[in-house]
C-alpha cells in the first residue's frame, strides 16, 4: 500500500487530529518543495497556517476539487476528507493535490487562440468591407473603386496605371472577384520577368518536340491556363516591341497557336493589364505600340499615389498593424498622435507597399505595445521620414514657383514631386553608402524600380 501511495501522480498528505503530519509522499515533496523527513511528525500549521487539512479535522467536512494557487504561482486541485475508524471516531484527514499548471497553460493558449480567431474573423470582415483589401476613404480613390466594380461585370479589357506600390495587383483582384468569372482561373503574369526568347512558349505553350529541351508531352501556356477566366498582365509596359506584336495578335483574333502547333486554340480570356509607366509617353517615344495601347486601354483605372490620399494613411496603418500583430503574435494596442503625424506627413515614394514594409519592420524589431516616435527611431528611419515631411516648406515652394513662373498648379506640383522624390532617394543612398539593394529595402520599393528612378531622375551614384 505504501508503494502505491509513493508512485501515484498526486501529492498525498495525511495528518492526525492534533494536526501532526503522518504521511508526506514523493509528489508532495516535489509540489511543496518540503522533504518528508523535514515535516513528518511536526505540526502542519508550522508550515501552512490555514491549510485545507486543518479545516477538515476541525469541521469533519469533506472538500472536493478545490482550486488552489500554490506559493510558486502554480495552480492545483485539492480534495480532502476526514478519516474515521469503523466505530465512527475521526482519527485524522487525508488530502490529495494535483498540479494542473500544465492544463492551465493549455487553457490559456486555447483562449489566446480563440481570441486570435475572433480577431482574424473581424479582420476578414473588415477586409471584405474595404473592397477586398483595397482600403480607402479618399474621395478620388473611392471613385476609381466604384468604376472598377462597374466595369468588373463586363468582359472589357482594363488597363490599371499607377506608381509602384500603389496597389495595382489588389485592384486587379477587385476586378476579378467582382466579375462573372470569379469562379474561373485567375492567372498572373509578370511581363518583366519573362525572357524575350521564352515569351511565346510561356504565354501560349508548345507542342511536344517543338524545340530542343522541350518537355516530352508539350506544355500549356498562360492563356490556355486562364481559359474561361482572367489573365493579369503585370508590368505590361516592360514588354519589348516584338512581344507586344504577338500579344496584340491574340487580343485581336481571340485565338492563338502553341509553339510548333498547327491547330488554333480559341481564347475566351478577360485581360487586365497594369503598369507603373506612362504608356502614352512610351507610345510617343516609339517604345510601345499604339495599336496595343488602344487595345488595352478600353477602360483606364488610375490609382492615385499615397501622397495624394493622405487621409487613407491612418486607416491603412490601423489595418496593417492589426494584420501584422496577428502574423507575428504581437500585442499591439494602438499608436500615438505623433506616430501617425510623422507617417501622414511623409512623401512615401514607395507608396502603400513602403508603408506596409515599414510597419512590418517596426512590429518585428520593436517591443512597443503603443506605436510612438521612438518606434520609428529604433528601426533607423526617423531622420529619413522627417527629412521629407515638412508640408509648410512644400507649400512655400509651390507658391514660389506659381508666382515666379506663372505655370499652372499641376505642372508646379509635378516639378516639386519629382524634386522631392529625387531628394529622398539621394538621402537614402547616402545613408546606405550607395548600396542599391539596401536603399531599395529602406525605401520599400523593388530594386528594379529604384534603378528606373535613378535613370529617370538622373541620379548618379
Amino acid at each position: 500500500m505504501f508503494s502505491v501511495i509513493e508512485n501515484i501522480v498526486e501529492a498525498v498528505q495525511v495528518i492526525n487530529c492534533d494536526g501532526i503530519v503522518t504521511l508526506w509522499n514523493q509528489q508532495a515533496e516535489k509540489l511543496f518543495d518540503i522533504k518528508a523527513d523535514d515535516i513528518i511528525g511536526k505540526q502542519l500549521s508550522d508550515f501552512f497556517a490555514d491549510d485545507l487539512l486543518l479545516e477538515v479535522v476541525k469541521t469533519g467536512q469533506s472538500y472536493s476539487f478545490i482550486p488552489t494557487e500554490l506559493e510558486d504561482g502554480s495552480f492545483a486541485i485539492r480534495s480532502a476528507v476526514p478519516v474515521f475508524l469503523p466505530e465512527g471516531q475521526m482519527v485524522g484527514a487525508v488530502c490529495t493535490t494535483q498540479n494542473i499548471s500544465y492544463y492551465q497553460k493549455l487553457m490559456d493558449e486555447l483562449e489566446k487562440a480563440n481570441s486570435k480567431v475572433l480577431t482574424l474573423r473581424k479582420a476578414i470582415a473588415n477586409r471584405e468591407e474595404d473592397h477586398g483589401g483595397f482600403y480607402t476613404i479618399n474621395r478620388k480613390t473611392r471613385l476609381v473603386l466604384e468604376q472598377a466594380k462597374k466595369v468588373a461585370k463586363t468582359n472589357a479589357t482594363v488597363l490599371i496605371q499607377g506608381e509602384s506600390g500603389t496597389g495595382k495587383e489588389l485592384m486587379a483582384h477587385v476586378l476579378y472577384e467582382n466579375s462573372d468569372r470569379a469562379d474561373k482561373p485567375f492567372i498572373e503574369v509578370n511581363c518583366s520577368a519573362i525572357p524575350e526568347t521564352l515569351f511565346e512558349s510561356e504565354m501560349f505553350g508548345y507542342e511536344s518536340g517543338a524545340f530542343t529541351g522541350a518537355q516530352k508531352y508539350g506544355k500549356v501556356g498562360k492563356f490556355e491556363l486562364a481559359q474561361g477566366g482572367t489573365i493579369f498582365l503585370d508590368e505590361v509596359g516592360e514588354l519589348p516591341l516584338d512581344m507586344q506584336a504577338k500579344l496584340l495578335r491574340v487580343l485581336q483574333e481571340k485565338r492563338f497557336y502553341r509553339v510548333g502547333g498547327t491547330t488554333s486554340i480559341n481564347c475566351d480570356v478577360r485581360v487586365i493589364a497594369a503598369t507603373n509607366q506612362e504608356l502614352l509617353g512610351l507610345v510617343e517615344a516609339g517604345k510601345f505600340r499604339d495599336d496595343l495601347f488602344y487595345r488595352l486601354n478600353v477602360v483606364n483605372l488610375l490609382i492615385p499615389p499615397l501622397r495624394e490620399r493622405q487621409d487613407d494613411i491612418l486607416g491603412l496603418t490601423n489595418r496593417f498593424l492589426r494584420e501584422l500583430a496577428l502574423a507575428y503574435n504581437r500585442d499591439i494596442t494602438g499608436m500615438d498622435e505623433e506616430f501617425i503625424e510623422i507617417l501622414t506627413n511623409f512623401y512615401w515614394p514607395g507608396n502603400v507597399r513602403q508603408l506596409h514594409n515599414l510597419l512590418e519592420r517596426i512590429v518585428i524589431l520593436t517591443d512597443h505595445k503603443v506605436m510612438t516616435r521612438e518606434s520609428i527611431e529604433e528601426v533607423g528611419v526617423l531622420d529619413l521620414l522627417l527629412s521629407s515631411s515638412d508640408n509648410d516648406t512644400v507649400g512655400r515652394e509651390v507658391a514660389s514657383i506659381i508666382t515666379s513662373t506663372g505655370e499652372n498648379i499641376s505642372t508646379s506640383l509635378d516639378e516639386i514631386v519629382l524634386q522631392r522624390e529625387r531628394e529622398v532617394i539621394i538621402k537614402a543612398l547616402e545613408k546606405c553608402r550607395n548600396n542599391k539593394a539596401q536603399t531599395a529595402k529602406m525605401l520599400g520599393i523593388p530594386r528594379s524600380t529604384l534603378y528606373y528612378k535613378l535613370k529617370t531622375l538622373d541620379i548618379i551614384c
